[in-house]
């Protein structure tokens, strides 16, 4: 591909364990950024607050590891599940909901939601845990205190069980490589090269001839944003799972969290992916192909590395990849039909400044300029057709359902359609809001609705 690039063996330390990289991850993850870019993910099972402590002995780790697990329970997990009724739905309630929280002890409780199935703890990814993401039901969300104690305590579990992120299996990470920057121009042009990661011969992975990841990486001001993130299947065909993007900074340069380098992505956005590609399919975008990397600083002598759980020929078993089970909030106060189509689509309701381009215009084939890389990108034909029809067969909801697959629900305002055209971000996107007014407006109305579509799903 044109602005392929050779990957560059750095002479540094090795790349960290995915267990110390993800154990940095969530001891020094900003968790006032945490509560606000990753509401979807703070909202709770509504496990906030049971009665009391229930008595009962703190003893019995087999392991140092296992018994830091029950001094975390105890001192942190436990009191966070434990402030307010949740034992009356999650205990040995008679309501409906699931029984998690059943036992007359701290450890008996401890017993029974480890053992729980399905089950509701992520080991892997101990912040993507469904306790931790369910979302907002009947009961309200944890505070930034008990989601962070209870994180402390799935990552202490995972360490005592010994498949804490990733140590269930070796290592499998790129060499370190210069990155190249797109400042102007389209794909493939001189000021825009496509970077190329081969991951054919990889540690620990077998051979896969031709396997590759691509991507775009352009300039923010302390950041870079990603685009056209593609994985290639090569001959061999290919599986992977979480991929983890890793920053390396300059000599002598810590990590933006303070830490010394490598620098894993601070949200570990691609945790639950997984893809199975057969040698025939076409390139595949990783998770929705676009991310911003924030404290990934765009400066001379910096590099990535890209580290997997698990690198791999096809696996015709595997049941593929994550599936986008589509849009569920289409009308109502923050629906896609009441929301997002008013800020995209001028024929439906325009509710920006006369004039002004809108994303129908380009990323729709009945648009008035109609962009083939747009809709490449993004095609969000048939959205005209949400004034007449939102049903989950309409064109609409396939509109609908393109744009979701660019929305990170990890933390919804930094997702790449949202910052696509903001004045001063994403220079491969030509059009901006001139006015931000008008920019506050597409943003507000993507976030709402990307924010009630997060509760839903």
């Amino acid at each position: 591909m044109l602005g392929a690039f050779t990957s560059i063996r750095a002479t540094r330390s090795p790349l960290k364990s995915r267990r110390a990289m993800l154990d940095t991850l969530l001891k020094h993850l900003d968790m006032v950024r945490l509560s606000v870019g990753l509401a979807g993910l703070v909202l709770t099972l509504g496990l906030v607050g049971c009665t009391g402590l229930i008595s009962g002995d703190n003893g019995g780790g087999g392991s140092p590891e296992e018994q830091a697990a029950i001094d975390d329970w105890v001192t942190m997990a436990y009191p966070a599940l434990t402030q307010g009724s949740c034992t009356s739905c999650h205990g040995a309630g008679t309501g409906g909901a699931p029984t998690f929280l059943a036992g007359d002890k701290q450890l008996d409780v401890r017993t029974t939601i480890l053992g729980f199935m399905p089950s509701i703890l992520n080991f892997d990814t101990p912040a993507s845990s469904t306790l931790l993401t369910k979302g907002v039901h009947e009961g309200p969300a944890l505070t930034t205190d008990q989601f962070s104690g209870i994180v402390t305590w799935v990552q202490a579990e995972a360490t005592a069980a010994g498949s804490g992120s990733g140590s269930a299996t070796a290592d499998i990470t790129t060499d370190p490589f210069q990155f190249q920057l797109c400042t102007a121009g389209v794909a493939g042009d001189p000021t825009c090269p496509i970077n190329t990661v081969d991951i054919s011969a990889l540690p620990n992975a077998p051979a896969l001839t031709g396997a590759k990841i691509t991507f775009i990486a352009q300039p923010l001001s302390n950041d870079i944003y990603v685009t056209d993130l593609y994985a290639d299947t090569g001959t061999s065909g290919l599986y992977i799972e979480h991929p983890l993007f890793v920053y390396i900074p300059p000599t002598g340069t810590m990590c933006s969290t303070g830490e010394a380098p490598p620098c894993p992505d601070d949200i570990d956005r691609f945790s639950d992916v997984k893809l199975d590609m057969m040698p025939t399919d076409p390139p595949t975008h990783i998770g929705d192909g676009i991310a911003a990397f924030t404290g990934f600083a765009p400066v001379t002598g910096a590099q990535l590395q890209i580290a997997f759980k698990v690198v791999d020929m096809y696996r015709p078993a595997s049941g593929g990849g994550t599936t986008n089970t589509g849009c569920k909030v289409m009308t109502g106060t923050n629906g896609f039909y009441t929301t997002v189509t008013t800020v995209m689509n001028a024929k439906v309701g325009a509710a920006l400044t006369p004039g002004a381009m809108y994303c129908e215009q380009c990323h729709s084939s009945t648009g008035s300029n109609p962009n083939m890389n747009a809709m490449n990108a993004m095609n969000i034909s048939g959205i005209e057709g949400c004034a007449t029809d939102t049903s989950a067969t309409s064109t609409c909801a396939t509109a609908c359902g393109q744009i979701l697959g660019q929305i990170n629900f990890q933390s919804i305002p930094t997702s790449g359609i949202i910052l696509a055209p903001e004045s001063g971000q994403d220079a491969a996107h030509p059009e901006k809001f001139s006015s931000t007014t008008d920019f506050n407006t597409f943003k507000t109305a993507l976030v709402n609705w990307a924010t009630a579509e997060n509760s839903a799903q």
